[in-house]
């Protein structure tokens, strides 16, 4: 989970590889001690510089952030951080073709959709194996990892 917790020091944040604008849409949950409020921040980034995304929550508030969309009409590289007291730290660097989006949810983490919105990602080179070929359809088959339960 993403979650802002500082008032004067966290900061959601991007980069990117170049001018090329983002669209970036962020929902997000304020909480104090009192209220529980459900929040979204739109903006367009459209420069290499690091572009603030949230600001710190005010005192006695926490931001929890629930979903977040960055949509890369051209190409671009990505760089999300979270910086709390002056320190970034980098959630990947995400290299996005034209159309794709890349997307933070609470449940599902970090992922790149492609235009079609297809969930696309990168098999280590295991298949083929080095030196060897590939053919045909690989099929994997699940198992169970936990096949009875007994009460005690």
């Amino acid at each position: 989970m993403l979650r802002l917790t500082q008032p004067t020091t966290d900061l959601l944040r991007v980069s990117a590889s170049s001018t090329n604008a983002i669209q970036i849409t962020v929902s997000y949950s304020e909480r104090t001690a009192t209220a529980y409020t459900g929040k979204t921040a739109i903006l367009v980034k459209t420069t290499t510089a690091i572009q603030d995304i949230l600001g710190p929550p005010a005192s006695g508030s926490v931001y929890a952030v629930d979903h977040a969309m960055f949509y890369c009409a051209a190409a671009n590289t990505l760089t999300p951080s979270l910086t709390v007291s002056g320190t970034a730290v980098p959630y990947g660097v995400f290299v996005l073709a034209a159309g794709d989006t890349l997307e933070y949810t609470h449940a599902d983490g970090w992922r790149v959709k492609d235009s079609t919105g297809a969930i696309k990602f990168t098999m280590p080179g295991y298949l083929p194996l080095t030196g060897g070929t590939g053919s045909g359809v690989a099929t994997f088959t699940a198992q169970p990892i936990l096949s009875s339960l007994t009460a005690s």
